[in-house]
């Protein structure tokens, strides 16, 4: 017997009984959703049921059609909108256009590098070649050590070919001479001077103020005339 005869018999048999009473079947919550699964039915669908929270707002229909639209934007809500910086063209203050947007949450820096990338392949084309010198130079010195021991006169290994940094680094340094401060000042030519003295006396000072008072009386009597 196949495992869908005893599913299809049991639907058939509630059919069968709803049709036998006539009643209905109840309306299911949902349009699309499924039958309700019965006791002991492997195959059945899963349920779908809607739970509504008890402080949902109640919407008519109007209020449930309308559309409303939201609209995702980049831009930073805590920017600054009033940066001002010189403006050397027009040698004033002026406000900036466009505003960084950009937030850094999170920064970090490493010198990690992608296997396949050029710098990793160089780099370890640069190691190899450092291992490779070192070994070198070491098996030379070996053997020189060895043929020291036995009595034999040889050069010690060059050691100018091994790599002693893997970046080739190198460093040089330049100072220009520094003279001496040296003070230098210029004067004008001062003007010529000269001494000038006199003294006055009472009686110089009594001549002057009758020499006044006879100007003044002439003049009152021109203007009379």
């Amino acid at each position: 017997m196949p495992p869908f005869a005893g599913l299809l018999k049991r639907r058939d048999d509630g059919k069968a009984k709803d049709k036998k009473k006539g009643k209905e079947k109840p309306a299911s919550p949902l349009p699309d959703a499924p039958p309700p699964p019965q006791l002991g039915d492997e195959f059945a669908l899963p349920t779908r049921e809607v739970v509504r929270p008890a402080n949902q707002l109640q919407l008519n229909d109007a209020e449930l059609s309308e559309e409303i639209a939201k609209m995702l934007t980049a831009n930073n809500p805590t920017a600054p909108q009033n940066v001002a910086r010189f403006n050397m063209k027009e040698r004033c203050y002026k406000f900036e256009p466009m505003v960084e947007q950009l937030v850094v949450h999170y920064g970090s820096d490493g010198w990690l590098l992608q296997k396949g990338s050029e710098e990793a392949k160089k780099q370890a084309a640069e190691e190899k070649a450092e291992a490779e010198a070192a070994a070198k130079f070491n098996a030379e010195l070996e053997r020189a050590l060895r043929e020291k021991e036995a009595g034999l006169e040889v050069e010690p290994p060059d050691d100018s070919r091994q790599l002693r940094n893997q970046f080739n680094f190198s460093e040089r340094a330049a100072q220009t001479f520094n003279y001496p401060l040296r003070d230098r000042a210029t004067f004008t030519e001062p003007p010529p001077t000269g001494t000038v003295a006199g003294s006055c006396s009472m009686w110089e000072i009594y001549d002057e103020y009758c020499r006044d008072f006879e100007r003044q009386r002439q003049e009152e009597a021109s203007k009379a005339k």
